[in-house]
């Protein structure tokens, strides 16, 4: 998928809910320090307990950071668009 489309897409379900008005700046410190808490949990507890990551681990890792640059993407195309 094209960077544009990805963007358009995201653009789209965000306004067909609503959220706009909700994609603050203040929400996507929020939202961001909540996620990457979650990313920093999975890494916590892996680096600990080995070096290799499992698939699932990997797995989550990606998830989250799919959160953190889908929240600031939406947020910060918002804000200045």
């Amino acid at each position: 998928m094209e960077y544009e489309q990805l963007i358009s897409e995201l653009s789209d379900f965000r306004d067909s809910r609503g959220w706009n008005k909700y994609h603050t700046l203040p929400a996507l410190a929020r939202a961001v320090s909540v996620e990457a808490g979650e990313l920093n949990e999975l890494f916590l507890w892996d680096v600990e307990s080995k070096k290799d990551f499992s698939d699932k681990s990997v797995d989550n890792m990606k998830l989250e950071l799919a959160d953190i640059l889908t929240y600031g993407k939406s947020t910060l195309f918002r804000t200045v668009c």
